[in-house]
């Protein structure tokens, strides 16, 4: 881990780099723009979504704290840079407009409301809606020429048939991952009960990512909203309850010694509390290491040695005041595993420069240049 003074006056800039790649780039989807890709043996599913008043909270059990904030929008006025409006419904011009107005090369497509799919309590609703969600994105949002790449959502309720799943469109142009929805995730993504759903995507040599949302805290923990009044208290709390529980018992149950070719991406948990987690588990494993049986070396040893696990930048937070504190997490989490995402179109994205003009000139351009996309490329098989 190299870096570079304060004021070292590196002149690199965006432009410079060669590749840009948004890790979590998600859409605004809804279950009325993937309904009409639900397979026929479904019917009786589709008919009673098509009669719910509201599938956010009816399908999903999506509820918030307080009215939402969670689109796209304007941020006017934030450290004086320039505001984007998200905007309402998704196409693929959609992405590839907000691709083009931040000089991002790749974007890696993520879901906001079927990222909740863990919250469904019918499985086969939630298989169901799975299949025409990934359908649609494959018929209607991708476009490899252009940048744009998916991961396979998959409905945990039934890790077979998510195998089954990956199995499906694991060949298809433009697929590079499988999508965990860990939002209201149980048992946690460490359980063997998920072991179909690893085989598949190691067997098919594609990488897991893990993404929750602020829309699907539960009821369990680590996802409890219980006690919260705002969005603020709901947002701040709700990303890394959701990452570092399932990262955790991920790491502590043996996935990585069971699927040593699989990589994980951890996604929206920010930088900061990533070398927490990491020293944590390592302190574990040495004092208690009698209770991991399937745990074989120091679990950051997985991470850094194996390269098996990355987590993405987003959110960066308010840093503009102290850039060398952002440059200094990202060197103790290790920037050989963090990687660029921007969360286009909410209204908490971090555009390409957000994160480059915290870094730098405090890291090394080449350190630089892997965290703003060359590690991604590499993790997702980019050409």
């Amino acid at each position: 881990m190299s870096s570079q003074p304060t004021g070292s006056g590196s002149r690199l800039t965006l432009d410079d780099l060669d590749v840009v790649v948004d890790a979590d780039g998600h859409l605004k989807e809804s279950v009325d723009d993937y309904l009409p890709y639900m397979d026929d043996e479904f019917a009786g599913v589709r008919k009673l979504i098509e009669n719910s008043s509201h599938p956010p909270s009816e399908v999903f059990s999506h509820t918030r704290t307080t009215p939402g904030t969670y689109g796209g929008g304007e941020r006017i006025g934030i450290e004086g840079r320039d505001v984007y409006t998200g905007s309402d419904g998704q196409t693929r011009d959609v992405k590839l407009s907000e691709m083009d107005k931040f000089g991002i090369d790749y974007s890696v497509i993520t879901p906001t409301l079927t990222s909740g799919l863990s919250t469904v309590n019918n499985d086969e609703m939630a298989i169901a809606l799975s299949q025409a969600y990934n359908d649609w994105v494959l018929a209607e949002i991708l476009d490899r020429h252009e940048g744009l790449y998916t991961a396979i959502t998959v409905a945990p309720q039934d890790p077979h048939h998510a195998a089954e799943e990956i199995d499906r469109l694991s060949d298809e142009d433009g697929v590079v991952g499988v999508l965990m929805p860990i939002g209201g995730l149980q048992p946690p993504a460490g359980a063997r009960v998920y072991d179909p759903i690893y085989q598949a995507a190691e067997d098919n040599g594609l990488a897991m990512l893990y993404h929750g949302s602020t829309g699907q805290m539960g009821e369990h923990w680590p996802t409890m909203r219980k006690g919260l009044e705002t969005n603020a208290e709901d947002v701040t709390l709700s990303h890394p309850t959701m990452v570092f529980p399932n990262f955790v018992t991920t790491m502590l149950r043996g996935v990585p010694e069971r699927f040593p070719d699989l990589k994980h991406l951890f996604q929206e948990a920010g930088v900061a509390a990533v070398p927490y987690f990491i020293w944590r588990l390592d302190d574990q494993y040495l004092s208690k290491g009698e209770e991991l049986p399937h745990v074989t070396k120091l679990p950051s040893e997985y991470i850094y040695d194996d390269e098996l696990v990355y987590f993405t930048t987003q959110p960066v937070g308010h840093t503009a005041r102290s850039p060398a504190d952002l440059a200094k997490a990202i060197e103790l989490a290790g920037p050989e595993i963090m990687v660029y995402a921007a969360d286009l179109p909410h209204a908490a994205f971090d555009p390409p420069s957000e994160l480059f003009d915290r870094i730098a000139g405090q890291l090394d351009d080449d350190t630089v240049r892997q965290i703003m996309g060359e590690t991604a490329a590499d993790l997702f098989g980019f050409a």
